[in-house]
């Protein structure tokens, strides 16, 4: 059985000799709505990704095409950007007040943490970037 997939519809920005950018509209389920104009909530977002290109794809500005990456990859996505900053807030929040410290200290502490977290992400981010692999779906 294959891996699942999450696709997304975009339009090709630029393409060099072994990549192309893909701008990606994302919505968010009130941008679709029928009556999103009368409502503040719509949202829409505009996002680029960077997508390998194999030798046999021709592909020019302007194509629409829809872009693809398998599922655990997004987990992983949010599983860095949001659920791991959010354990390390929370784990050194108890283990900080549990040693004494008054807890405005701690909360400070706890989230002054989350600067070197994603100091780190920031300057891995090549490393990180080889390991979220994009695909134009034919």
């Amino acid at each position: 059985m294959s891996e699942k997939t999450i696709t997304h519809p975009g339009f090709i920005r630029s393409v060099s000799d072994k990549s192309a950018e893909i701008l990606i509209i994302s919505k968010s389920g009130c941008a679709s709505c029928e009556i999103n104009g009368s409502c503040s909530v719509s949202d829409t977002e505009e996002k680029i990704v960077e997508v390998v290109l194999k030798d046999n794809e021709n592909l020019k500005t302007g194509d629409q095409v829809v872009v693809e990456m398998k599922q655990s990859q997004g987990t992983w996505a949010v599983l860095l950007a949001y659920v791991f900053p959010f354990i390390l807030v929370i784990v050194s929040l108890i283990i900080f007040t549990k040693t004494g410290t008054e807890e405005g200290i701690s909360g400070l502490i706890s989230l002054g943490l989350l600067i070197p977290y994603y100091t780190i992400l920031y300057y891995t981010r090549d490393y990180i970037k080889k390991n979220f692999e994009y695909r134009i779906k034919s």
